[in-house]
């Protein structure tokens, strides 16, 4: 339901601005906020052949791993999964 103002209620930005520093309710003078309903997370299956590990790794190959993930136009994650 949407709220209707009459021209003899509406007020000017400023006088709206003074009401709200003098702690008047300016509420009616705004719509209510619209909130995104939440957004479903989906999980991925579980795979147990897949295990998650940490690993140390030079800047040199590193540099190598961006590079070929330039070249291949992917990321660098995608890369050491590939190979």
């Amino acid at each position: 339901m949407k709220k209707k103002f009459s021209k003899k209620n509406s007020k000017t930005i400023e006088q709206i601005e003074t009401m709200a520093l003098r702690g008047e309710d300016t509420s009616n003078y705004f719509d209510a906020p619209k909130r995104m309903p939440p957004r479903e997370v989906q999980k991925m299956p579980q795979q147990e052949d897949i295990v998650k590990v940490n690993v140390d790794v030079t800047k040199a190959f590193l540099s190598e791993l961006d590079e070929i993930a330039l070249l291949l136009n992917i990321y660098r994650q995608t890369v050491m999964k590939t190979f």
